[in-house]
């Protein structure tokens, strides 16, 4: 799995980008609006910094399906408990 590096860009990015690249996804987190000044080139950059990190398209689509397994079954788990307390008939 990839690990997380800092990046800055001009253009708010996507949280997950799955388009940009044929062969990774990109997932980003911690998106925030910066400004920051350079003084011995007297240039400002204005954009964002955000942690970002890429995956082998495969690699992304394995974890994603099982992450979707592990939140369908947390469902049918409470539901379950639900329906055992006796509000499962409503």
């Amino acid at each position: 799995m990839g690990e997380w590096y800092e990046v800055k860009g001009s253009v708010k990015p996507d949280a997950i980008d799955t388009t940009s690249s044929q062969y990774y996804v990109y997932e980003r987190k911690d998106i925030e609006k910066c400004e920051e000044k350079d003084e011995n080139q007297n240039v400002t950059f204005s954009g964002y910094k955000y942690k970002e990190k890429k995956t082998p398209k495969e690699q992304w689509a394995v974890e994603a399906a099982a992450k979707t397994i592990q939140n369908v079954e947390a469902i049918m788990l409470g539901m379950t408990d639900l329906y055992e307390i006796g509000i499962g008939g409503l």
